[in-house]
């Protein structure tokens, strides 16, 4: 704090002063009516010596402007002596203290009534005020959600290395680039996420030892750092011996990884790799699990020593879901003319996205062919249950006409078409009146089967009746059959037939008969 000297008056004020004091003293000569001190500005220089030589003595502390303009007060102004201020003031000293209140006081013993407010501008006000606050409190949520998110991420890039870190040479998982010169690490053995800042100076080789740039280092290679002597500053960037790229690019990738169950571990036919649980799965730019690759996927696949840490799909899988395989026998399915795949206990089958070509064979169907279209992590199912069996064409041919045709028990309307079934075993029955019902059990396969049936004629009653010729003793034929000569008594079913009588020196009688329940007898005379 400056100090303040005065050029007279050191009895009232002593040698030093603060700039507070100072001005209540000046406000005294302004505002003071009763004090016997002018507000001359010779007189004030008098007791305080003069303001500007006053003010170049000041080194440490600065008078603020006041910036409020002069406050004039009107006719309606209101002076009162009675306020909170009165206690902090001498008024024998300084006069009463005074307050200015504006129009606001100025009737003080009237208390006017606020203007009633309208329903429907009451229910519009509170309208508004509802949606104001609902946009203040997400504006507040959202502004505190993303406040946290990018405290979080400081308190991530808050690490950098250490001389520990530099010293061990532990290798160091990239996680990300971050402009031009940070690269966000992961330490695999301190297990801790650290920022490394480079410069032009940082050399940079690439993992066959050729000197490379920060460009060339990607999310997923594991680095190692070397410092300085000061361990300062990054000197050089090198990639380990176990580091292993598996899968140089899309158009290069690698196939045949399955993950383990847990996700812990991926295989291949000749190699299984731990899973770090800090690995980074991508596909398209997308978060991905372990446990959402299969082994048709395309993949690229980094890791160090014998632990994955970062892997990026290609091409991601679809699958097709199979239902009710047990209605198929010996059900194979052909996936784009690979090998064919036994549905037995088989549900899901992972399949590339795109286009393909499938064909389902089994014993009691026909092969089954389509183009299907898998969508990535998305399914295409297959419902066996709806599958036709194979078809074989039976035809059906009897010795009668109007016959009924059943096959195993159910009728058939249309017995002059040729019957489209399933291969497989059906019973076959034919009735009609008359005669005896006709059934045999055939096995049906192949294209077509053909059944011949043969109908028995049921026995009927006969009706007795005499056979009478004039002269007698002619022979009787009933249907080109000899049966006896006249007169004779004979028993035929009802029925028509052909009936010739003949008799040496007469003319043939050849006559056409019916038999029914009132034949008697048939009597003829030769001519």
């Amino acid at each position: 704090m400056s100090k303040y000297n005065f050029e007279d008056d050191e009895d009232k004020y002593g040698k030093t002063q603060r700039l507070d004091s100072i001005n209540e003293e000046i406000k005294k000569y302004h505002f003071n009516e009763n004090s016997s001190i002018t507000n001359d500005n010779s007189e004030i220089e008098r007791k305080l010596g003069d303001k500007n030589n006053y003010l170049n003595s000041i080194n440490s502390e600065k008078i603020p402007k006041n910036e409020n303009p002069k406050e004039e007060f009107s006719d309606k102004t209101i002076v009162s002596s009675q306020n909170d201020f009165s206690k902090d003031y001498d008024s024998d000293k300084f006069g009463d203290t005074v307050v200015l209140k504006g129009e606001l006081f100025e009737n003080k013993n009237k208390n006017p009534k606020p203007p009633k407010k309208k329903k429907g501008q009451y229910k519009i006000f509170m309208g508004i005020t509802l949606i104001v606050g609902i946009v203040v409190f997400l504006a507040v949520f959202i502004y505190t959600f993303m406040s946290f998110n990018e405290n979080k991420t400081d308190t991530e890039k808050e690490n950098i290395l250490t001389t520990d870190i530099s010293t061990e040479n532990s290798p160091l998982v990239v996680k990300s680039i971050n402009g031009n010169s940070d690269i966000l690490v992961w330490d695999i053995k301190n297990e801790k996420n650290y920022s490394v800042n480079i410069d032009s100076d940082t050399e940079i080789f690439d993992s066959e030892g050729t000197k490379s740039s920060l460009k060339n280092i990607l999310p997923g290679d594991v680095i190692n750092v070397e410092f300085d002597k000061d361990n300062e500053k990054v000197t050089k960037i090198t990639y380990p011996e176990d580091f292993f790229v598996l899968g140089n690019s899309k158009e290069e990738p690698v196939y045949g990884f399955k993950p383990s169950e847990k996700g812990d571990s991926i295989s291949s036919d000749d190699k299984t790799y731990k899973v770090s649980d800090k690995v980074d799965v991508f596909y398209k730019g997308q978060h991905k699990s372990v446990t959402d690759i299969a082994e048709v996927d395309a993949l690229k696949i980094k890791g160090y020593d014998d632990t994955v840490y970062y892997i990026e799909i290609f091409e991601l899988h679809g699958s097709i879901n199979i239902k009710n395989i047990d209605k198929v026998e010996n059900g194979q399915i052909i996936i784009d003319e690979n090998e064919p795949l036994e549905l037995s206990g088989i549900e899901t089958i992972p399949v590339l996205e795109g286009s393909h070509n499938i064909v389902i064979k089994g014993s009691n169907i026909n092969d089954y062919t389509a183009e299907i279209f898998i969508v990535s992590c998305e399914s295409f199912e297959i419902d066996l249950s709806d599958f036709q069996g194979k078809k074989c064409v039976l035809i059906v041919k009897a010795n009668v006409d109007d016959y009924n045709l059943y096959i195993d028990g159910i009728g058939v309307s249309d017995i002059e078409s040729p019957q489209v079934l399933d291969e497989g075993q059906y019973t076959i029955r034919i009735e009609k009146e008359g005669y005896s019902p006709w059934e045999e059990t055939v096995n049906l396969s192949g294209s077509s089967k053909e059944v011949n049936a043969s109908l028995e004629k049921l026995p009927e009653e006969k009706i007795s009746f005499v056979i009478t010729t004039y002269p007698a003793d002619a022979d009787i034929y009933i249907d080109d059959e000899y049966v006896g000569k006249s007169p004779m008594n004979i028993s035929l079913e009802k029925g028509s037939y052909r009936f010739v009588a003949k008799l040496s020196g007469y003319s043939d009688i050849d006559r056409q008969i019916t038999v029914d329940e009132t034949t008697q007898s048939i009597d003829f005379s030769f001519q």
